[in-house]
């Protein structure tokens, strides 16, 4: 599992990003259609409206965690460089 994670956190910060998103559509898409039609035929635009306002607010939550992930070793590197710039060990 290690060995699986040290790999992942390896690749590239753009297709990291990429792939992330990418699984958020997909899963939106799959939800999203799924959703439609068990509630289109309810008349349930309340409900649909709550569901897009949380499908939403969740891909937005995921996307940062994802961008936090993807960038962290780049703000490791931003703090090393501070350290070096005011000559700390």
């Amino acid at each position: 599992m290690v060995r699986i994670l040290h790999k992942l956190l390896q690749i590239s910060i753009l297709y990291k990003i990429l792939a992330g998103n990418v699984a958020i559509i997909i899963v939106g898409a799959i939800v999203g259609t799924w959703l439609t039609q068990r509630l289109a035929d309810q008349s349930a635009y309340g409900l649909m409206a709550l569901f897009a306002v949380c499908g939403i607010s969740l891909s937005t939550l995921i996307n940062y965690v994802i961008i936090k992930t993807a960038l962290q070793p780049l703000a490791r590197l931003q703090d090393t460089v501070q350290e070096v710039q005011r000559g700390d060990d």
